[in-house]
């Protein structure tokens, strides 16, 4: 071992790996790497994340050792390293504790906002305590790992890839993913079963887009690939007409045609893989690949006046026109046409609307890399149900979470990028130039969507990215390398390489550790979630014991990330609802656990001061188990930050309510009712526990179907007969009033027809839940009630369409297929009444 070691140290090749071809086997890694991200379903997975990492750490270490066996291979210098480090020193900066009074004069609104969410637990000291910039480090470590990667890449490439046939063989490899990928699409989109490979489900049971869920993250890796392919195809042109100058060449057209054979091949490939992204229907994608295409067109012919390029797109269009013609025009055509409707884009600016008192109040810093799924509910003013966990702008994500600092550092590395690409298209010799073009196109491609995506958030389009950057840098230097300076005969000569081996060691040890972390903890949390899955399904035989286990995976998921906030909070739920089901007299004993379990959801707030749930259960259990009132700020806390969660919105205004606090409960509710609550929840408590049907009537204010639907509640209760009357009176005028306005809201358009179904006029109903759907159209249950409707006046033919459409958006809905199943039973019976 000390011999090798010298060996290493004295940069002698000669006795240690003396053949090896480092390059090759680092090619070949980039390549597998690529593959595999775009298999494995973008990389996004945990397991995959492990499998990525290995992947990178071994070719990090073969560079290391590259550099430090091969004497007199050189590290490539380049000023994008500069940004990169920045911003890698910005997120450690995030991570590092600092005392308060230090944080205060750096990021005040940090300290301010984590010393009031820490202070309205109970039993909070008010004591000053050290703080990170980060308002939930593990999420920060999370994604400096894929930074790292994207990185890792993009340094492997600009010191790997040298050479013309280099570039070559890796654009040659991206087009081939491309074009499988593509391929692959067009097959599950003529051939759909919903699945990915025809066996993994998908959340919306539509899998047009290949191996990635989403289908905007599938048109940036699409984008990319066919930047990729033009980049290959312009490379080859350009050495055909470059040898057409000097020679005879272009006059055989045998042996141009000849020649021309893999061009066309490339081109194929290129129109199937804008076919697929016209088929999967990304509004996004689509623009993108619209304006890039102009883009790139308008650069070509300022730069080469002959046209031989313009006319290859000109050619690649109408191939892709006939493709689309051939296989769906009018669905391509009437997706495209919604690019014109504001509405289409409503949920993401209203995002983005929200964001303005979250980059205000951290404005250089920002809130940490990673954590917009955690700190943006508690400022989100719009009425989208759930938790956003992106802000579908990459430009403003980056914003919220690193700050101007980090958006400015962001923006000085594009600036490198699009100076490359300049440098590169300006002179185009040698041919291999050419390739800058579809490398442009990719990389303004992936620009122009992530105003309203995250894609470079999945591992394979980020590190696609970090190619083509990696490669616009080496198209500049394939004559004139600089090298980072070395002093011969000096100590610093001898020591470089190896403390070179151990920094990139040292990084990839970290990135290792951390995603093999996460794999195991994420395995165990998932033997949890199917274990409680089962007893949901079971609940009649379902007890402590079963729950003992479920706590136990739990434990054990929580011991290999005893910082993730998620875990933590669902082995704290987990322990309650074990304690629920466990017969005991002892209250002291039962007292105790639910401190205890307080105890670890109060460990929870610490590790992320702006995790709502974690406030509510806390809250929940010190006010009504502990009975102590200061559990009540913990509720309304957990509202404050997370006010779109349906449960903690139903919670907070039942606390509000039974405390007497009803002007507040009524702001809640309405809140609730705005993202789609059941109008039900809020009846019961005025009706049946506080008996205040006045509130109920208040809260339903004028929407015609809640103020029909409590009449029908107040009905059956003899002593509000002449308020249900009155009620009912008073939708029916507001029907008159509102149904033959043109501008009604979805909801209030389903309100309608829920009235008009309960006086029994189906046809009105009809046409008004119709109204309704046209507006909301994944809205099953009310498509649902559109089939009974459907079905109960005989047109039969039609309530099996719309409960088909219902099983597609909702598969294995139980309502969709019973009445499917009764319909199918008796199809000539019309008068039959379901």
């Amino acid at each position: 071992m000390a011999t090798i070691t010298k060996d290493i140290l004295a940069g002698s090749n000669a006795r240690f790996m003396p053949d090896l071809d480092f390059d090759s086997v680092i090619e070949w890694l980039v390549i597998g790497l690529l593959a595999f991200m775009a298999v494995s379903f973008g990389g996004v997975a945990t397991w995959s994340e492990l499998v990525i990492v290995v992947l990178c750490w071994t070719m990090l270490i073969t560079l290391a050792l590259k550099l430090v066996v091969r004497q007199e291979e050189k590290l490539v210098w380049t000023w994008a390293y500069v940004p990169m480090i920045l911003f890698g020193v910005i997120i450690l900066f995030q991570l590092i504790p600092l005392p308060a009074s230090l944080l205060n004069l750096l990021s005040p609104g940090t300290v301010a906002t984590k010393t009031r969410l820490w202070e309205s637990l109970p039993y909070a000291t008010g004591e000053s305590r050290e703080m990170t910039l980060s308002f939930y480090p593990l999420a920060t470590r999370t994604q400096m790992r894929l930074i790292l990667v994207t990185s890792s890449v993009f340094i492997v490439i600009v010191n790997v890839y040298r050479r013309t046939e280099q570039i070559r063989r890796l654009l040659g490899a991206v087009v081939v993913m491309g074009g499988a990928m593509a391929l692959l699409a067009l097959a599950q989109f003529l051939f759909d079963n919903g699945r990915i490979f025809w066996i993994y489900s998908t959340r919306n049971s539509l899998a047009p887009s290949g191996t990635f869920v989403n289908h905007n993250h599938f048109g940036q890796f699409m984008n990319l690939s066919i930047g990729a392919g033009l980049g290959l195809l312009f490379m080859r042109v350009g050495e055909i007409i470059d040898q057409g100058k000097n020679s005879t060449f272009t006059r055989d057209r045998r042996k141009l045609l000849s020649f021309f054979r893999w061009e066309l091949i490339i081109a194929a490939v290129i129109i199937i893989s804008i076919t697929a992204i016209l088929l999967s229907l990304t509004r996004g994608g689509i623009m993108s690949l619209i304006l890039a295409g102009g883009f790139t067109v308008l650069m070509i012919a300022h730069k080469y006046r002959k046209g031989y390029m313009n006319w290859i797109m000109a050619g690649l269009a109408l191939g892709v026109f006939i493709c689309i013609v051939l296989i769906a025009f009018n669905m391509v055509f009437d997706r495209v046409a919604t690019l014109a409707d504001s509405q289409a884009y409503q949920n993401r600016w209203s995002i983005i609307k929200s964001m303005d008192s979250l980059i205000g109040d951290y404005p250089l810093w920002g809130t940490g890399l990673g954590t917009f799924e955690y700190v943006f509910p508690m400022v989100d003013r719009s009425l989208i149900l759930g938790r956003a966990t992106h802000a579908e702008n990459e430009y403003a994500q980056i914003l919220s979470e690193t700050g101007l600092i980090g958006l400015g550092v962001v923006l000085f590395f594009v600036v490198i990028i699009c100076r490359n690409y300049w440098r590169s298209i300006r002179h185009i010799h040698p041919p291999v130039r050419w390739a800058a073009f579809g490398l442009g196109f990719g990389l303004l491609a992936v620009m122009i969507q992530s105003v309203s995506d995250f894609g470079q958030h999945v591992p394979a389009n980020a590190c696609l990215s970090a190619v083509f950057c990696g490669l616009l840098i080496r198209l500049t230097r394939l004559h004139h390398d600089r090298y980072v300076p070395r002093i011969k005969g000096g100590k610093w000569s001898g020591w470089a390489r190896p403390v070179v081996l151990v920094f990139l060691v040292g990084i990839s040890t970290f990135m290792l550790n951390g995603a093999l972390r996460a794999c195991q903890a994420k395995n165990k949390w998932r033997q949890a979630q199917v274990l409680r899955e089962k007893i949901d399904q079971n609940q009649k035989h379902s007890g402590w014991k079963e729950f003992a286990q479920i706590i136990g995976y739990a434990q054990e998921a929580v011991h290999h990330q005893s910082d993730n906030v998620v875990y933590r909070y669902g082995l704290s739920v987990y322990r309650w609802e074990a304690l629920v089901r466990i017969n005991t007299n002892n209250k002291d004993q039962i007292i105790q656990a639910v401190r205890d379990i307080n105890r670890d959801l109060y460990y929870v707030c610490e590790l992320c001061p702006t995790y709502g749930p974690a406030y509510g259960l806390s809250g929940q259990l010190e006010r009504y188990v502990l009975n102590n009132p200061e559990g009540s700020a913990g509720i309304l806390t957990a509202y404050e930050l997370y006010p779109n969660n349906i449960s903690i919105c139903i919670t907070a205004g039942e606390h509000e309510a039974l405390c007497g606090n009803f002007e507040s409960a009524q702001k809640i509710f309405r809140h609730y009712l705005a993202l789609g609550g059941s109008f039900n929840e809020p009846l019961k408590l005025y009706i049946d526990t506080l008996d205040k049907p006045e509130l109920a009537a208040e809260l339903a204010g004028e929407n015609a179907g809640q103020l029909y639907h409590l009449a029908g509640v107040l009905n059956r209760k003899p002593a509000y007969k002449e308020l249900s009357d009155r009620l009912r009176h008073k939708a029916l005028e507001l029907l008159e009033q509102k149904r033959l306005r043109p501008d009604l809201s979805a909801g209030m358009l389903a309100g309608l027809a829920y009235v008009y179904y309960q006086e029994k006029d189906y046809e009105l109903a009809i046409e008004y839940y119709r109204r309704a759907l046209a507006l909301d159209y994944g809205r099953v249950q009310w498509r649902l009630l559109l089939a009974r409707l459907l079905a109960e006046t005989n047109q039969i033919s039609e309530a099996v369409h719309e409960a088909r459409i219902c099983l597609r958006l909702y598969p294995r809905m139980p309502g969709a297929e019973e009445l499917l199943a009764k319909l199918s039973l008796a199809p000539d019976n019309r008068e039959n009444k379901l």
